[in-house]
């Protein structure tokens, strides 16, 4: 904020202005650059800031022509000044926006004094519970009170982790380590930080004795060391590049005599690079570039020493593709001068390089002869001056890379030996350096490991002035295996450090501050405005606070205090407290009271296959795993078998049996395991009469009592309900006729396999694929059929009576027509329908679907196509009605995503009440609409996915390493006009910690049927781009911010992988598009539009629904003027569209304080109603505040004391409605058409209740 920051200003006029805002240097004055206005005048200063209001929410966002172009979460407004002026601001990204409204709201709340604020709110809950913990380490590994030596690098790690799980071992262990080796290359040097920006905190002499390393989670290092030492300080940045090999390298040496930089840059992949290096003394300047060629090998090298008595130039030109150059270089001192010169051959890298220099006190003669084509060369010197001797003898390997360097350097004051070994073929190396002279000694050995890169550096430098030892460790991938490695120890200093870093979430932080009146905690009062406002919680006190603070506060002065500190709300906000899946819906919450075609049921298709439906193998274990999961219809195909048992598998398929009797005893073990819901047993026989009696025994035998066995009375219209039947199993299957007296008789046979079989070869024989859904390998399975006996037609078979009187409540039926089923078809008969017949008739009969799914059990299973065990969306079906759509629970994906999240919502028991507009007898409802569903109010589902963590590789994925590019899909699953689907930014290289921060808005027309997906996919995918995905029901949200754990694939947790994001539902008033929230809502009766009811044609009805209209003009006439109203104040106080009441009145109190600080509004209880009372003059705006507030509270006072007397009058038109509709469909037959208005006016009228009733509660 000090250094500035580019930001876009919003004017009414639409007009959008890039401006530069910073704060003055004494954080005084926000001012911005360039300005027309006076230098004065571009300038805000903070003590006349009112607020920093977040979103677009005054005016001039509300009425700009660019609204929709304008990010929710870029966008800020500054209120300032006795007017309560807006300066209106849209920040590049979300993260920009909270620094600066975070830091405006940190300004006011401390004025002058903020800097000092910061500087002291080192947080010192968090520091006194991390020197605790750390403490308590060091007495539990037995080291009594000895913390200077610290605690081992394992147990650090194993602290971090035990407060944050999800963080992985490997990347804490490696940021400890990057701090050890900032110490170990600065001794004597004091460390301040990890990844911090000290350069603007003071001058260039700050900045000695500091060491600053910051790592990328890729095995790429950035190093940052600063050295001081007695005579002069020292640089040296390193940057490794990330898998191409770039890297760059700046050294910056500063002694007493003088200055030097060296720079470095490798190239990327390309073999590019560019080398400069400046050195500057007493006596004179030197200046080294080079440039290395890209691909070609073409170089230049340029070299200027300048000294006191002398200057030289050194050019080298090396060819390009053939390897040939020539190198010059000129040596002119005051005392002698020197000529070298070489030539490299072209093509067999044979070259001769010769070199004589003469000086003043002896002379020296090089000469190098370079192998050819095998690589080997021989390089030999001998330098002759007055004051010693030296020899280098290098000897390069041929062919295998091995070589060996020596080199003797004589001098009067010391002597220096460079031994070097490169290994053949492996890169392995060693190199020693023994340096003499005449104040120190140093010595400098390098080990390069072989083949995975590890490496030891030790370097011991001594000089008259300071000592230091310097040691690096590089390994990659064996890191355990490395020579010479001794546990490193962390201090308590760093593991704080560390901990600050990797445990602490930005996002978090900025809403704690947005709550927080103490710094760096939320009191009691401060958690209690957050449940309240934010998360919804009802009736909050400062005992649920307090109870919520000793849970979640890990230290025990923050726990006395009544304080939760950063760690304590992370701890609340990942708790199951704060989980996206409202906790009581982990209860049977619905009414189970109601016939059981009222019900969705959770069902499974051919539950004993585990693989495919054709040749994989069958197994009890799909009857555990299904039964455990809550299914509650399960089906057993089942077909004479060996030794007079009956066996389980699809017939006319290659699936293996499994006997009858164990499968009955593994559903008679697991049956309510997970419910007590009744169990539907599909029972498809093929059996003959003489393994029928068989099959019996064993129902009696292992299921016994359980078996529900009672008919239905004659006359009851329903089935019973699950309350009724729980604890009970009910068979479905076929059923002999009414008042058959012999002990067996013939039905027709229901053989799903049959028609599987039928089907794959009319479409082998067609040449052509399957039906929507098939997704491989049908070739060969289809081909397979040709083997096998065909599939007879439907045909008729014996049914033993004593079997058939098991069936009750659920007869298998054939489906002909809805005419037909309407006419004779009776509540316990139940058809099933195969998916393509499901499909038309949702698609071609909505409306006669809905209706006959009211009365009837219904059940839809896959089409016999998909043999690779693919599911249908059940969605599909649910939307018509369908009570059992079956779906096969050995193949996960999004269908049974959908299907697992949806039964989740009662408890998992099962059932899930359908929708009422399913349920009520006189109803309209058509499966395919796209428009709002009448009578239904449509809601607004707003989503702001904040960030991820711990989000893990795809599991099919080819890449190596951990590194993920991660987005986030919000997905709306519903009726036709609710499907819908937005998705974030890619977040690129953090899987660890993304932040998105964006925000979505969706319109829901039918709730009670939507669900919500969350997809995290990754961007730069190799072979699998899914990361993980969490689906849940709309009617089971939690409203605030939420933490949303992650499944895989399969529906396994990811463990600790998870989205924080916030939820808000809001009442919609009608359909269509969204408008512009502004100060112009309709607040005028006479622009008002009342509904109308149409006339029916029915005189004795139309007289009926007349007599609703005065009741329905007073319901939409309080109704609208509280919505008008609320819709007012909230914009006044600058808040959300999704911000309720408790919102609006925290907003209003940071503007209500005089100048004095003393409040200029208090809240007085008139008459069982607040009331909003001025204590003093007050400004325009809070007079427009106090006046629509009293509005507000006349209309909803309307809306609760009248609310009930016109509820009871339009309850009472539609039950005589509903009435009238009866007699006159019996007297005159009705066409179907005035039905479906009829139908409507009722549901209408329903509706305005429930509007009504929602006010109230409003």
């Amino acid at each position: 904020m000090v250094r500035g920051t580019e930001l876009r200003k919003v004017r009414s006029n639409s007009r959008v202005y890039q401006r530069y805002y910073l704060l003055e240097s004494g954080l005084q004055a926000l001012r911005w650059e360039p300005s027309k206005k006076e230098s004065d005048k571009a300038r805000i200063a903070v003590s006349s800031v009112r607020e920093v209001r977040t979103g677009r929410n005054t005016e001039t966002f509300r009425t700009n022509g660019i609204y929709d172009q304008i990010s929710e979460d870029c966008a800020f407004s500054i209120i300032y000044g006795e007017t309560y002026e807006a300066l209106d601001l849209v920040a590049n990204s979300a993260e920009v926006a909270n620094v600066w409204v975070t830091g405006l709201r940190y300004l006011i709340l401390y004025g002058k004094h903020a800097m000092d604020m910061i500087a002291s709110s080192e947080d010192s809950l968090r520091l006194v519970w991390l020197a605790e913990m750390f403490s308590s380490k060091v007495v539990s590994n037995g080291q009594g009170g000895r913390e200077e030596k610290g605690i081992s690098l394992r147990s650090a790690v194993g602290l971090i982790k035990s407060v944050n799980p999800g963080v992985r071992s490997g990347k804490v262990e490696r940021r400890f380590k990057e701090l050890h080796r900032i110490k170990e290359r600065t001794s004597g040097a004091r460390t301040t930080g990890v990844g911090t920006d000290v350069g603007a905190v003071a001058g260039p002499e700050a900045m000695v004795g500091t060491s600053v390393v910051a790592g990328a989670g890729t095995g790429s290092g950035d190093g940052i060391e600063m050295v001081g030492r007695g005579d002069g300080a020292g640089t040296r940045t390193e940057v490794v590049g990330k898998g191409d090999g770039a890297g760059t390298r700046t050294e910056v040496v500063g002694k007493g005599d003088g200055a030097g930089t060296r720079t470095e840059v490798v190239g990327k992949g390309d073999g590019a690079g560019t080398r400069t290096e400046v050195v500057g003394k007493g006596d004179g300047a030197g200046t080294r570039t080079e440039v290395v060629g890209k691909g070609d090998g073409a170089g230049t090298r340029t070299e200027v020493v300048g000294k006191g008595d002398g200057a030289g130039t050194r050019t080298e030109v090396v060819g390009k593709g053939d390897g040939a150059g020539t190198r010059t270089e000129v040596v002119g001192k005051g005392d002698g001068a020197g000529t070298r010169t070489e030539v490299v051959g072209k093509g067999d890298g044979a070259g001769t390089r010769t070199e004589v220099v003469g000086k003043g006190d002896g002379a020296g003669t090089r000469t190098e002869v370079v192998g050819k084509g095998d690589g080997a060369g021989t390089r030999t010197e001998m330098v002759g001056r007055g004051d010693g001797a030296g020899t280098r003898t290098e000897v390069v390997g041929k062919g295998d890379g091995a070589g060996t360097r020596t080199e003797v350097v004589g001098k009067g004051d010391g002597a220096g030996t460079r031994t070097e070994v490169v290994g053949k073929g492996d890169g392995a190396g060693t190199r020693t350096e023994v340096v003499g002279k005449g104040d120190g000694a140093g010595t400098r050995t390098e080990v390069v490991g072989k083949g995975d890169g590890a490496g030891t550096r030790t370097e011991v430098v001594g000089k008259g002035d300071g000592a230091g030892t310097r040691t690096e460790v590089v390994g990659k991938g064996n890191t355990d295996n490395r020579r010479g490695e001794i546990e490193d120890m962390v201090t308590k200093e760093e593991f704080i450090e560390v901990f600050h870093e990797l445990c602490t979430r930005p996002e978090i932080y900025f809403l704690l501050v947005q709550f927080s009146s103490n710094k760096e905690f939320l009191d009691t009062k401060d958690l209690m405005k957050f449940l309240e406002a934010e998360q919804g919680v009802a009736q909050v006190t400062e005992d649920t606070s307090l109870e919520l603070i000793q849970s979640h506060e890990p230290s025990e002065e923050g726990r006395r205090q009544g304080c939760l500190s950063l760690d304590g709300f992370t701890s609340y906000l990942t708790s199951l407290e704060c989980h996206l899946f409202d906790p009581e819906h982990s209860q049977v919450c619905q009414d189970m009271s109601q016939p059981l075609s009222h019900y969705y049921i959770n069902s499974s298709h051919n539950t004993y296959l585990i693989e495919d439906q054709f040749r994989g193998p069958t197994d009890i274990t799909g009857y555990i795993r299904a039964l455990k999961m809550g299914c509650r219809c399960v089906e057993v195909d089942v077909w004479d078998g060996p030794d007079d048992e009956p066996v389980v598998y699809t017939g006319y398929t290659l699936t293996s049996p499994v006997l009858f009797r164990c499968v009955l005893d593994v559903i008679g073990c697991f049956s309510f395991a997970a419910s007590e819901c009744p169990l539907i047993l599909c029972l498809e026989n093929h059996c003959s009469p003489r393994q029928q009696r068989v099959m019996l025994q064993h129902l009696r035998r292992i299921l016994g009592e359980r078996l529900y066995t009672e008919p239905l009375r004659e006359g009851e219209g329903y089935l019973p309900s699950p309350h009724a039947l729980r604890g009970k199993i009910l068979l479905k299957g076929q059923k002999l006729e009414e008042g058959c007296g012999e002990t067996e008789g013939d039905v027709t046979d229901e053989d799903e396999g049959a028609e599987m079989c039928q089907r794959m070869k009319a479409g082998n024989s067609e040449g052509g694929g399957g039906e929507g859904g098939q997704k491989g390998g049908g070739g060969g399975v289809t081909s397979s059929v040709k083997t096998l006996t065909p599939a007879p037609p439907s045909k008729r078979f014996q049914l033993l009576k004593e079997l058939s009187d098991l069936v009750t409540l659920c007869k298998s039926v054939r489906f002909t027509d809805f005419q037909k089923s309407f006419s004779t078809q009776k509540p316990w008969e139940f058809c099933s329908f195969n998916e393509t017949l499901a499909v038309r008739c949702a698609s071609e009969c909505p409306g006669d679907f809905v209706n006959y799914n009211k009365r009837f059990l219904s059940r839809v299973y896959p089409s016999a196509m998909r043999i690779d065990s693919s599911n249908m969306n059940p969605q599909d079906l649910w939307k018509c009605g369908c009570q059992i759509v079956a779906m096969n629970y050995q193949t996960p994906g999004l269908m049974m995503d959908l299907n697992i999240a949806w039964f989740r919502q009662n408890g998992n028991c099962g059932y899930v009440l359908r929708p009422a507009i399913m349920r009520q007898e006189v109803s309209y409802f058509s499966a395919n609409t796209r428009e709002s569903v009448p009578g239904v109010s449509p809601q607004l589902l707003h989503v702001k996915v904040i960030s991820g963590q711990n989000l893990p590789r795809p599991s099919g994925s080819g890449a190596k390493g951990d590194v993920v590019d991660p987005y986030v899909y919000v997905e709306i699953h519903g009726i036709p006009a609710d499907c819908a689907e937005r998705r974030t930014r890619t977040v690129v290289e953090n899987g660890d910690n993304p932040i998105f921060d964006e925000s979505f808005e969706f319109q829901i027309n039918l709730p009670e049927l939507a669900m919500v997906r969350f997809v995290v996919l990754d961007d730069e995918f190799i072979g699998d781009e899914f990361i993980g995905q969490y689906t849940i029901p709309l009617e089971c949200l939690q409203p605030g911010y939420r933490h949303v754990p992650l499944h895989s694939l399969t529906g396994e947790d990811l463990p600790y992988a998870r989205l924080f994001v916030h939820v808000a539902l809001t009442n919609r008033r009608g359909g269509g598009k969204s408008h512009k929230r502004g100060l112009s809502v309709r607040k005028a009766r006479r622009g008002r539009e009342y509904a109308a009811l149409r006339d029916l044609g029915v005189k004795a009805l139309d007289d009926v629904f007349k007599m609703a209209a005065p009741s329905l003009k007073e319901a939409t006439d309080m109704r609208e003027n509280m919505q008008n109203s609320v819709a007012v104040f909230r914009d006044l106080c600058g808040v959300s569209a999704v911000a309720n009441l408790m919102q609006c009145v925290l907003a209003l109190g940071s503007r209500v304080a005089g100048a004095d600080g003393a409040p200029l509004l208090l809240f007085e209880l008139k008459e069982q109603y607040p009331s909003m009372e001025s204590q003093g003059p007050l400004p325009d705006v809070l007079r427009r505040v106090v006046s629509t507030y009293e509005t507000m509270i006349q209309a909803s006072r309307a809306v609760i004391e009248l609310s009930d007397g016109v509820y009871d009058r339009i309850l009472q038109i539609q039950t005589t409605g509903e009435r009238e509709g009866k007699r006159e469909e019996r007297e005159y037959t009705v066409h179907r058409e005035k039905e479906g208005m009829l139908c409507w006016l009722v549901r209408w009228l329903e509706s305005r209740q429930d509007v009504l009733l929602q006010s109230t509660a409003q």
